[in-house]
């Protein structure tokens, strides 16, 4: 008798679902990187500190040992994305940093990306990638 075999269709869908939140998250921040931020709308980005492929300013770990949440509007310089990380800098106590966040090798479970579109009436927010 052979083993009956299965696929895995909820790891199958779990997969391309990562896979579609990081091609999403690269197309936006590509299109920010090339024109900029349309308007008032903003990015918040959260991520683990520690996950592999992060890397941030020893005193920036220090203050934010396990997550950090940054905003993408007004203030950031050189925003670059791959195909597997962004690179983005942004001021800290006044003082310019460079953070990198390679999403495949730290995951898209490690980042969550929520943008926000405002009018001057009111504010909506989609979760772009990331768990809830």
């Amino acid at each position: 008798m052979t083993e009956e075999r299965h696929f895995d269709y909820e790891a199958l869908l779990h997969e391309a679902f990562r896979e579609a939140q990081r091609g999403v998250m690269r197309t936006v921040l590509s299109r920010v990187a090339e024109q900029g931020l349309p308007g008032e709308h903003h990015f918040y980005i959260s991520f683990n500190t520690q996950a592999p492929g992060v890397s941030i300013a020893p005193r920036l770990l220090q203050k934010y040992p396990h997550e950090m949440t940054i905003v993408l509007q007004h203030r950031f310089w050189d925003l670059f994305v791959q195909a597997d990380r962004f690179e983005v800098k942004l001021t800290f106590d006044s003082i310019r940093e460079r953070l990198v966040v390679h999403s495949r090798r730290c995951g898209c479970s490690s980042i969550r990306v929520c943008l926000t579109v405002c009018s001057s009436r009111n504010c909506r927010a989609s979760r772009v990638a990331g768990p809830r």
